[in-house]
Formats: structure tokens, C-alpha cells, sequence
């Protein structure tokens, strides 16, 4: 994957939560359109067993 600008590490944490920061600064960048597109396929919940997924079923959020 190509290193993004504005792309925190998925070992960041916001507050106690690791991965939700790299989440949300994804779903940012592709508002933005500065999401490269390998990205995208793995956006949001998906893909139920990639981290995003995972993360969207912990948050009960689609």
C-alpha cells in the first residue's frame, strides 16, 4: 500500500480505541478524494473480516 498523507497508523490510539483514528482519517481522505483507490474496496464494513468491518461491528455502526 502506498504511505498516504493524513494516514495514522492503525496502532494510534483515540482514546482507549486502536484502529478507529486510521478509520475515520480513511473515511475523511475519501470525502476529500485523496483516498488512493486500494483503499476502497476495505472502506467501512465491506469487508466484515478486515479491520474497518471489524471495528464497524464493534462500534455497531454500518
Amino acid at each position: 500500500m502506498p504511505h498516504v498523507p493524513g494516514l495514522r497508523s492503525p496502532y494510534e490510539k483515540v482514546g482507549r480505541l486502536v484502529y478507529l483514528g486510521r478509520m475515520l482519517d480513511k473515511i475523511r481522505l475519501h470525502a476529500m478524494g485523496n483516498l488512493p483507490p486500494e483503499y476502497h474496496a476495505n472502506l467501512g464494513d465491506a469487508q466484515p473480516k478486515f479491520n474497518d468491518g471489524q471495528c464497524c461491528r464493534c462500534l455497531g455502526i454500518e
